[in-house]
């Protein structure tokens, strides 16, 4: 048996995604103590006793029992709506194949497939779903999302046409893949039962990505619209226009991807070239110009930016470029990665690229001569633009270097070696460090002998030489002109690009070079407290500049009424990525049409944009089932939650639950006031309660707002009695439609007891518009005349006695006196008075003594 299955059959799949994050394997998992199950998320006591019992019961075969649980453990065993990249991912010609090879050697050659595909998959977090003989089905943003899940899938389909064809299948010819990618809503199940059971995605996504997958020729990589928008620029692609795909009515455009882009910015690739306004940060951009004005007179100095995901930092570095245009200085710019963590230099690399302006079909030597050019202007020495050559993987045969350095030296053709190595020698005379003439000697394909014998450089010694080049290189730009380096998401730096990071910020304080750094607060960056090193941490938007931020997105176009703008700033609680997200999806969803209040808005457009879905969810896969389930009953409750409700409704036992609580506010997903079991909690932004939300099924979801309804109804009398539209919220999300429309009747009578006559009127609205869902019986007629005859009252007091919603109200409430026989009760004595009122009022003198005739009737 596997993990999964193990924890499956304790009743503890639940976690299995927190023992994956914290890489607990078989091998690791006997020397678990009960303080490690506590670290990763185990709170309850039973649980960890249970776990370490069963534990200690495999003892020797723990090894044979148990395999390394990886990224493909299965969240729980619930199954959840989830955003998802789906890749289909099939072998070329298989049918040939299995016509001319025996079984036994295609069993081979689909399993290396099948292994090269999982691992390049593996490989960027992707989760092999399914081996289909010659398929591979794969989803991107399952168990855990991340915010860049489409990213991954597509570098991960590009890699895959480029490794499949060098599996080394002893077959006549080359095996080719073709991949289809698309992005969209599925639900996650456990589908089959058994040794047949998996993990599938329910949907058109899935059906999709297969169609796709279809439609494309060997080594082609092939997506969807969904996965396009999401990948912005950072891909060039192939526009195929609108193809047909079977099953579906409407053709669906897609693209070809060719490979990665050379993007000058990341953000700007993910976020387009026209950038959003920038609003509330001109006290930070007078800070960034301050520090810019002492960095050019020689005093340089470091800034680093903090704040969370969409805050704004790339942002603010955009538009201090942008104000600085007119400036004569050099610009670096450095971008990291979530897919380049571990590659040594990525930022580098990347920088030096797009300077010498390489691009990917660029041959070799053409590489080397825009190196060789760029270079040429801070006067590069030779070994360092060969190591440079080297960090770019640029080949030595034919390097640009070489030519300059025997131009330099006066080589002749017929020069003997020896010759050569003295005028080499002459060259470099006594400015060359221990060892560099051998190294050039070397890079030069010359055989120093005993005379300058080979190096034997160690990893690290030549990184240490790489790392002093690259330094060398940043102070002769600085000595031409002032220097503006953007260091963009430390987060995601890679180790060796941090070292030298560090050697920067300390040689850049006696050079005129300003460096700005971006990172999110996970990071924590050495250099704090230093005199040339300054903290800007970017807080949210203010309401008023959230606003004015909506109105500048929304322009001309679909202008946007106040209490849409309200709705707006409210769900996104100032991150101006998320107001910029959600703006742009009201705006295009009705920009045609307008809008004259939130009611008229698509409830699709107010929901959590794609772009931000996976981020958020992906926070909270992150912290544990356990934690994810807190949350997801938070958001039913509300905005704002008590602990006492999410213990009653969350059916986790104390101990887990403070630790699920403790989890989500260290996160900062959730605020905390008070301490438990007193204690309050409240969302952190509308969009995580949102994303929380919306990964419920609608079974499961109906019966935790029925849970939630019942505990209000056990525990907290208080709410019943004077917020009873709490209660009609839940037992309508529950479809418990009597106990709703109840609810939404008293709440009715409540507001017009306080003269809260538009209150009463939309309650009342909503109880009436639930009957439907009531079978015709008298005791939903009775219902309706009560709600009826309390809406009558609240129109009065709104509108007036005579109005004609008015009279429409009362006509309706005394036919249902007729159908319900109530005839001479105090309820009908009250629709028949108002009767008299509404047309006495309105002048209807015939009317009104017909029914104050009625009146005098039932009364004798």
């Amino acid at each position: 048996m596997d993990v999964v299955a193990w924890l499956r059959g304790l009743g503890l799949e639940r976690y299995a995604p927190a023992f994956c994050e914290n890489d607990v394997d078989g091998e690791v998992l006997p020397e678990l103590t009960s303080e490690d199950l506590i670290s990763i998320g185990v709170a309850s006591v039973g649980h960890r006793r249970r776990l370490l019992a069963s534990i200690a019961s495999l003892g020797d075969e723990m090894p044979a029992a148990l395999t390394t649980i990886s990224r493909d453990a299965t969240a729980h065993a619930d199954a959840e709506r989830r955003q998802l990249t789906v890749m289909f991912c099939d072998l070329v010609g298989s049918t040939a194949l299995s016509s001319r090879l025996d079984p036994e050697d295609l069993s081979g050659v689909i399993a290396a497939y099948n292994k090269t595909a999982s691992e390049v998959i593996r490989a960027h977090d992707g989760f092999v779903a399914e081996y289909m003989g010659d398929g591979v089905l794969a989803y991107f943003g399952y168990p855990c999302a991340h915010e860049d899940d489409a990213e991954s899938a597509v570098q991960a389909g590009l890699e895959l046409v480029d490794a499949i064809p060098r599996i080394e299948a002893h077959v006549a010819a080359q095996l080719h893949c073709r991949v289809g990618i698309a992005t969209g809503l599925v639900v996650v199940d456990l589908l089959g039962s058994g040794e047949a059971q998996k993990r599938g995605a329910l949907g058109d996504t899935p059906n999709l990505a297969a169609r796709l997958q279809g439609l494309a020729k060997p080594n082609m990589v092939i997506i969807d619209p969904a996965t396009r928008r999401l990948v912005g620029a950072l891909y060039e692609y192939r526009d195929l226009g609108a193809v047909e795909v079977k099953g579906l009515v409407q053709s669906v455009p897609a693209w070809q991807v060719l490979g990665p882009s050379i993007v000058t910015s990341r953000f700007e690739a993910l976020r387009g070239s026209t950038l959003s306004p920038l609003i509330g940060r001109d006290e930070e951009m007078d800070l960034l110009l301050r520090r810019w004005s002492k960095a050019k007179t020689g005093e340089g100095h470091v800034v680093l930016l903090s704040g969370e995901a969409g805050i704004g930092k790339s942002r603010l570095t955009a538009e201090l470029l942008e104000r600085l245009t007119t400036e004569t200085h050099t610009r670096l710019r450095y971008f990291c990665s979530p897919h380049r963590a571990d590659s040594a230099f990525h930022p580098i690399i990347g920088q030096m690229e797009r300077a010498a302006g390489l691009a990917c079909h660029d041959k070799p030597q053409a590489k080397l001569d825009k190196l060789d050019s760029v270079l040429a202007q801070t006067s590069t020495s030779p070994e360092d633009g060969a190591l440079f050559a080297e960090m770019l993987s640029l080949p030595n045969d034919g390097h640009p270097f070489i030519g300059q350095l025997e131009r330099a030296a006066g080589f002749a053709r017929d020069d003997t070696i020896v010759s050569k190595l003295d005028k080499l020698e002459a060259l470099l005379g006594d400015g060359a460090e221990p060892g560099d003439i051998s190294l050039i000697a070397e890079m030069l394909s010359l055989s120093g002998g005993e005379r300058f014998p080979p190096l034997d450089l160690s990893p690290q010694r030549k990184k240490e030489r790489t790392l002093a080049a690259l330094l060398r290189q940043l102070q002769a730009l600085a000595r031409r002109q002032p220097v503006l380096m953007i260091f963009e998401d430390l987060h995601w730096i890679d180790p060796t690009s941090r070292e030298l990071l560090d050697l920067a910020v300390e040689k850049i304080t006696d050079l005129p070079v300003l460096l700005v750094a971006t990172y999110r607060p996970e990071f924590q960056p050495p250099w704090v407290g230093g005199s040339q090193v300054t903290v800007i941490a970017l807080n949210r938007l203010g309401r008023n500049e959230g606003a004015t931020l909506v109105h500048q997105l929304a322009g001309n176009v679909g202008a946007l009424p106040p209490d849409v703008v309200d709705e707006i700033v409210e769900r996104t609680d100032g991150v101006p990525l998320f107001v910029e997200e959600l703006t742009k999806a009201v705006v295009e969803s009705g920009a045609d049409r307008g809008y004259r209040s939130i009611s008229a808005v698509p409830p699709s457009s107010l929901a959590v944009p794609a772009t931000l879905h996976a981020s958020l969810l992906g926070r909270l896969d992150r912290l544990g089932p356990a934690a994810k389930n807190a949350a997801q009953v938070g958001a039913a409750i509300g905005r704002d939650f008590s602990h006492e409700l999410l213990l009653a409704a969350a059916r986790l036992a104390e101990p887990e639950l403070q630790e699920a609580l403790r989890r989500l506010v260290e996160a900062g997903l959730v605020f905390q006031r008070g301490v438990p079991p007193a204690a309050e909690y409240l969302f952190k932004h509308a969009l995580v309660q949102d994303t929380a939300y919306s990964t419920l099924l609608r079974g499961p979801r109906q019966a935790l707002h029925r849970r939630i309804a019942e505990a209000l109804e056990e525990r907290f009398p208080d709410v019943v009695e004077t917020r009873p539209e709490i209660l009609t919220h839940h037992y309508g999300e529950a479809a418990i439609a009597d106990k709703a429309i109840a609810y939404w009747h008293r709440a009715g009578k409540l507001s017009v007891a306080k003269s809260a006559v538009r209150e009463a009127t939309a309650q009342l609205r909503r109880g009436l518009s639930l009957l439907d869902a009531l079978p015709e019986t008298r005791e939903r007629k009775q219902l309706e005349l009560d709600i009826h005859v309390t809406l009558t009252a609240a129109l009065m007091a709104g509108k007036g006695y005579a109005d004609p919603e008015v009279v429409a109200t009362l006509e309706r409430a005394n036919r249902l006196v007729t159908e319900t026989g109530t005839f001479g009760t105090p309820l009908h004595f009250s629709v028949l008075f108002g009767l008299w009122v509404s047309n006495f009022s309105g002048g209807v003198i015939a009317s009104g003594i017909e029914h104050a005739t009625n009146f005098l009737s039932f009364a004798q």
